[in-house]
Order: C-alpha cells, then sequence, then structure tokens
C-alpha cells in the first residue's frame, strides 16, 4: 500500500468519526439510554460498542485475531449525561489513536492474515482489509444511529 493509500484510509477513518461524533452529540440529553425498542442498542450502547470496536483493532496484531465484540443492549450500562460526555470524550481521543496505527502499519503488517472468522463468514482476512471493514462498520453503525436521531426527534417533537 503506497503512503498516499494509506493517508487516505486514515482520513477515511477521521471522516467517519467526525460524522459518528456529530450525530452522538445531538442525542438530547436525558436520552443517552434511549433504544428503538427493548433488547435494542441504545445511544449509549451503540458508542460504547463503537468505542470496543477501536479498542479490539488497536489490539490485532497481539494475537492475529479481531476477537469477540458484539454489541449487547446494555454494554454501557445505565449513563447519565456525564457518563455519556465521558464516552464521546473516550471516542474522539479514539479516533487520533485509530488514526495513527493505520498510519503507523508497515506494508508487512497490512498483509498479514487475521482471524476473523466472525467477519462475513471468512476465516482469515489481510489486516488492510480488517481496517476497512471497521471504518465499514462504524459507518453502518452511524446510519443507524442517524435513523434512531430521527425517530427519537419525531416522537419527541412539540
Amino acid at each position: 500500500m503506497s503512503d498516499a493509500e494509506r493517508n487516505l484510509l486514515g482520513e477515511m477513518s477521521n471522516a467517519a468519526r467526525n460524522s459518528t461524533m456529530r450525530r452522538l452529540k445531538r442525542v438530547a440529553e436525558g436520552a443517552e439510554n434511549w433504544a428503538i425498542a427493548e433488547g435494542k442498542l441504545s445511544f449509549a450502547d451503540l458508542a460504547c460498542h463503537i468505542l470496543e470496536c477501536d479498542k479490539a483493532i488497536l489490539k490485532i496484531f497481539e494475537s492475529n485475531s479481531i476477537g469477540k465484540n458484539i454489541g449487547t443492549p446494555g454494554m454501557a450500562g445505565t449513563v447519565d449525561r456525564a457518563g455519556y460526555d465521558a464516552i464521546i470524550a473516550e471516542l474522539k481521543e479514539m479516533k487520533t489513536l485509530r488514526h495513527d496505527f493505520i498510519l503507523g502499519l508497515s506494508d508487512d503488517q497490512l498483509n498479514v492474515l487475521i482471524d476473523a472468522d466472525r467477519i462475513r463468514g471468512v476465516e482469515k482476512m489481510p489486516a488492510r482489509l480488517l481496517v476497512v471493514e471497521a471504518i465499514d462498520h462504524e459507518i453502518h453503525h452511524r446510519g443507524q444511529i442517524a435513523a434512531y436521531l430521527g425517530l427519537y426527534e419525531a416522537m419527541h417533537s412539540a
């Protein structure tokens, strides 16, 4: 992968995170634990899940595995606004760590086959594709957050 391609991937990572954070910051105070239905992820759970996915990506070379990180309803606990804001602040910090991680990957690291059996049903995946999958995964949840926000705002508008 060329430096230009690596930089583009880092820019994509930052753009996805910036967009996700804009949506998460729109969540009204008191709505942090709201979910579309019982047994579904709340806004806080979604933010926590995205954060846990970042942590998993940063550790992929420790075991050459993506590990298990399934978004679970209630995973954030019941948070007040300060707790929610702390998750958002950690997502902001993780944005820089993920970006720097991507830029620091060598071609050899990008070609390492990672155990990824829970992603797309494949057994192994080159690290470069796993990084793209991580960004795509955040984009998926960003859309989920946007849909939840629209529904929440429609249900709670005056």
